[in-house]
C-alpha cells in the first residue's frame, strides 16, 4: 500500500490523467497544497475544497457557481476525493 506520492510520482499521475481527459488536473497533499499540476502556475497554491476533501474522506462536486479558495471558476464542474 501506497501512504505517501513524492512531486515526480504527482506529476506523472497528472500528465497521464491529462492525456486520457484532456482536462487539467491537480494532485493535492493532505494539507491542501497542490503538489503537481497540468498547470505548472498552480504549484504549491492552496486548494480549500482539496483539503475538505482530504479530510473528510469523501468526492467534492465544485461547480461555476462555487467560491472556494484556489479553485478556478472556468472550470464548470470537477469532483475532488
Amino acid at each position: 500500500m501506497i501512504t505517501s506520492v513524492n512531486r515526480s510520482l504527482a506529476e506523472q499521475i497528472v500528465n497521464t490523467i491529462k492525456d486520457v481527459c484532456n482536462h487539467d488536473i491537480n494532485f493535492i497533499d493532505c494539507s491542501g497544497i497542490i503538489l503537481a499540476s497540468t498547470n505548472p502556475a498552480r504549484i504549491g497554491t492552496f486548494h480549500e475544497i482539496g483539503l475538505k476533501a482530504a479530510q473528510t474522506g469523501t468526492s467534492i462536486e465544485v461547480t461555476e457557481d462555487d467560491s472556494f479558495s484556489g479553485t478556478q471558476p472556468a472550470n464548470k464542474k470537477s469532483r475532488l476525493k
